[in-house]
């Protein structure tokens, strides 16, 4: 289930929770549980971006644009480097991704891919 907790000063969201995946977008941590990923720069950002569109499909341009600038528009080989790099970070299980999918020919979404519990 995702949760925002929203930061009382600025009425801003300051983390997000996706599964056990949480991001601190004051801090610029990610974290997998209680462990704290280490993500180069560009991978924070474009988890970051991610995160913020999480359930949205996102084009590969609009990821390349958003992450590296519109000069890099096209260059689809250093998205998909960069998605693998951050997925053997984020995922469980890397081959097997549930948070950081692939929507062939169109781009990415990161998704809430938990079981959800009922209530008893």
């Amino acid at each position: 289930r995702t949760s925002f907790v929203v930061a009382e000063s600025k009425g801003m969201q300051s983390t997000l929770r996706i599964g056990e995946l949480t991001i601190d977008y004051t801090q610029h941590l990610v974290k997998r549980g209680v462990e704290d990923m280490i993500l180069t720069p560009v991978e924070y950002r474009l988890f970051a971006y991610l995160a913020r569109n999480v359930g949205r499909i996102l084009t590969h341009d609009q990821l390349l644009e958003h992450v590296w600038g519109s000069e890099y528009l096209g260059e689809s080989h250093m998205l998909q480097v960069n998605v693998n790099r951050l997925r053997h970070k984020i995922e469980p299980n890397p081959a097997q991704p549930r948070y950081l999918l692939t929507k062939i020919g169109v781009g990415y979404t990161l998704v809430d891919s938990q079981p959800t519990q009922s209530a008893s």
